[in-house]
């Protein structure tokens, strides 16, 4: 009876808008020292073990304060897989659609229908293996079912789901590179990668997950300038590779348990010092890569890449193999400030320089796109669309896009 009670004060204790009111929040980040904070408010709810981060709807402190209550009463009155079912019926019919990145990325499919899955507090989008609406259908409720029953550990084994990777080439400032795949189910359609020849990059990726690896490592196999690819799932299977083979570049998972990490790069650098170890990331998508990271006070560079694109700060500059690791940092920090800023551009009346990446913004913005379409469009995250568009609005002494734009085109 006590410990009955204790459980109700404590949960009573949380049935409170003024609670609540001291839990919602915006999210921030850093940006070239400046903190910023993102307009839209979020909350994280702990119940049974498991913690999320939800994104409001809410406008202002207040409300968000009322929905945090209601979503945390819905909670603990039915559980997580309210909140799993509520954005399946959202979503209706339109669950089933082609994904916009990975088409082509199915052998035989041009534009595989996906359904997005919720369980447990895990969203995934999963292939159906058919362009077909009813055959999709069907499969759609197969894995449902299978999703319910075992876990998204099994199913996971079973089918494949799309993940966003990213390769970090820098902590502070956060530099990386990523791109949308799907995974490879064991016994799934790998091509078989041709025997080394020629100089060129030797990679090594350590990835637990099988379904992960197999992708990764195909596309990478498919980058120019890669000979060989070797895919690592275990801690042993990396130490063996160690003293069999000798890898220029060697990509290892960042969310493996800190003293395994730290275990395997000094593996690595005690025997090849040369070799160039860097972390790589497993995310839903580019808006979970921001979110992973914190503590960053030098800015953010999230760069969008073609599939065969992971590598391409290194690899695209020396495709006969790495260069001395001075160099190949070089390259690195040349690659993004070039994207950054790819050289100013003077107007011929003595007005402000516009980069040539601006320019490129605001001819895009002169189109009628839109800050995500812009930055699909030029493969940067909508954060760096939004810090150009700061930067912009800055030089030209302007508050709307709409003048930006017009000040650009009749300066």
């Amino acid at each position: 009876m006590l410990t009955e009670r204790r459980a109700i004060t404590r949960s009573d204790s949380k049935l409170n808008l003024a609670y609540w009111a001291t839990r919602v929040f915006h999210n921030s980040f850093t940006y070239r020292g400046q903190r910023r904070r993102v307009r839209g408010w979020s909350v994280k709810i702990q119940y049974r073990g498991v913690r999320r981060t939800l994104a409001l709807r809410a406008t202002d402190g207040a409300a968000a304060a009322e929905e945090a209550l209601a979503l945390y009463s819905r909670v603990t009155m039915e559980g997580w897989e309210c909140l799993d079912r509520a954005r399946g019926s959202e979503s209706g019919a339109g669950r089933l659609a082609p994904r916009k990145y990975t088409v082509g990325l199915t052998p035989g499919l041009e534009q595989e229908l996906f359904v997005p899955l919720s369980h447990a507090g895990e969203t995934h989008h999963v292939g159906l293996g058919t362009e077909q609406p009813n055959a999709a259908a069907l499969r759609a409720a197969e894995i449902e079912t299978a999703l319910l029953r075992d876990g998204w550990e099994h199913v996971k084994l079973r089918f494949p789901w799309e993940f966003t990777v990213a390769v970090f080439w820098s902590a502070n400032p956060m530099v990386c590179t990523y791109t949308t795949l799907v995974t490879i189910p064991a016994g799934g359609v790998v091509p078989k990668a041709p025997a080394p020849t020629g100089k060129g990059w030797r990679v090594h990726v350590f990835e637990p997950d099988g379904g992960v690896r197999r992708a990764m490592t195909r596309w990478l196999a498919a980058s120019p300038g890669v000979v060989e690819v070797r895919g690592l799932g275990s801690a042993d299977e990396v130490r063996g590779a160690a003293s069999l083979a000798i890898p220029d570049l060697v990509l290892i998972n960042q969310s493996l348990p800190p003293a395994t990490f730290r275990s395997l790069r000094e593996h690595w650098k005690s025997r090849h010092p040369w070799v160039r170890i860097l972390d790589h990331g497993i995310f839903r998508d580019s808006d979970e890569i921001f979110f992973s990271v914190s503590g960053v006070t030098g800015g953010y560079f999230l760069r969008r890449v073609g599939r065969t694109g992971l590598l391409d700060p290194v690899v695209r500059a020396f495709p006969s193999g790495p260069p001395s690791a001075e160099e190949a940092d070089r390259q690195t920090r040349r690659y993004f400030q070039q994207l950054l800023e790819a050289g100013p551009v003077r107007q011929d009346d003595g007005g402000p320089d516009i980069t040539a990446r601006e320019a490129q913004i605001l001819e895009l913005l002169r189109r009628g796109l839109v800050d995500k379409e812009i930055g699909r469009e030029l493969r940067i995250s909508v954060w760096t669309v939004h810090s150009h568009l700061k930067r912009i609005f800055a030089k030209l002494g302007v508050r709307r896009r709409a003048e930006a734009v017009a000040r650009h085109i009749y300066k």
